[in-house]
């Protein structure tokens, strides 16, 4: 679990984004306009059809200052999101496509998360790109990075959403991490 000078070193990060971490990390590091302009392509591309930017690179959309991570995104029907891409100029076999504008990579992850109406209805779009919502995504970090690196991106999360996240859906969807989110919540309250 995390200790005292994490949560501080955290709060700090967070902090200093000054509430705008996507501006904050542009600003600092311009070559991420690509990536980021990539990403909203695809999710243009994709459209309604149920999709959202999972790896690390979606926590600045969340709030939280972080530049490394691919561009993966979990998508519902991966055939489907293939041939739209196809269509709009991505190359390559699923599930790794590529830009044929910039050359960049981006992974398409079927089967990554539980497509439910209540988990598409959350869905929203910041920046250009499709993003769950934060309580999904926190869950999501959980379960899929069983690590203190997952433990500290999502406690981050919470921290730089504390005043918007719905509690009680976060708690009733995060099931056997039920324990574990509820630390992180009262850890980051303590901020």
């Amino acid at each position: 679990m995390l200790r005292e000078q994490d949560l501080e070193r955290m709060r700090r990060e967070v902090e200093a984004a000054g509430g705008d971490a996507f501006g904050f990390l542009l600003t600092a590091k311009p070559w991420l306009k690509e990536i980021y302009k990539v990403a909203g392509k695809v999710s243009g591309v994709l459209g309604e059809e149920p999709h959202a930017l999972i790896s690390p690179l979606a926590l600045p959309l969340y709030g939280v200052p972080h530049s490394w991570g691919e561009i993966v995104f979990a998508v519902r029907d991966l055939e489907n999101a293939v041939q739209r891409l196809r269509a709009e100029g991505f190359g390559g076999a699923a599930p790794n496509m590529m830009d044929l504008g910039s050359n960049m990579m981006v992974r398409l992850a079927a089967g990554r998360l539980r497509w439910s109406e209540e988990l598409v209805k959350r869905i929203f779009v910041r920046q250009g790109v499709r993003i769950l919502s934060a309580e999904d995504y926190i869950v999501y970090i959980l379960s899929s990075w069983s690590s203190p690196l997952g433990e500290e991106m999502a406690a981050k999360i919470i921290y730089a959403n504390r005043n918007s996240l719905d509690r009680d859906y976060l708690l009733g969807i995060s099931g056997d991490l039920r324990d574990k989110v509820e630390e992180l919540l009262s850890m980051v309250n303590r901020l």
